[in-house]
């Protein structure tokens, strides 16, 4: 089964965090091209890493080091799907799910991984949650 991974998992795979090193043995045991990423996460990545240099909590060569990383991954391991209108119609109705406790992206991740019937893995927990609510296969490190 191919597998939707939304951004959480790639920010501690190409910057240290504390769950890095189990997101890197997890990932190296992964099968390439079975990775799935929509055009949403590419942007939420930088978005991301942008937010990490405007804190302070990486430097201009740290960020740019891990976009490197992600280029090469998306370009080697991953399958890179679009967004459809019908996702954002379909993320719009999971955000408006209060019991849900969605944002936006998160919302917009769950709706492309239920269109395509991809298992879905992510780090955060409302996510990892909302997935199990409405019938996505979900998986956590």
């Amino acid at each position: 089964m191919k597998s939707y991974f939304d951004t959480s998992i790639f920010v501690p795979l190409t910057v240290l965090e504390l769950k890095t090193k189990a997101v890197q043995q997890w990932f190296s045991e992964c099968e390439p091209m079975e990775i799935v990423i929509s055009d949403w996460t590419v942007v939420e990545f930088h978005s991301a890493l942008a937010l990490k240099l405007r804190t302070g909590q990486i430097d201009a060569g740290l960020r740019d080091g891990a976009q490197e990383l992600f280029a090469r991954y998306t370009s080697e391991n991953f399958q890179v799907i679009e967004v459809t209108r019908a996702d954002f119609g379909r993320a719009a109705t999971l955000a408006n799910k209060e019991a849900l406790k969605l944002r936006a992206g998160d919302a917009l991740h769950l709706a492309i991984a239920e269109r395509q019937e991809f298992q879905i893995c992510t780090l955060d927990k409302h996510l990892f949650e909302a997935a199990a609510v409405i019938g996505v296969q979900a998986f956590t490190i």
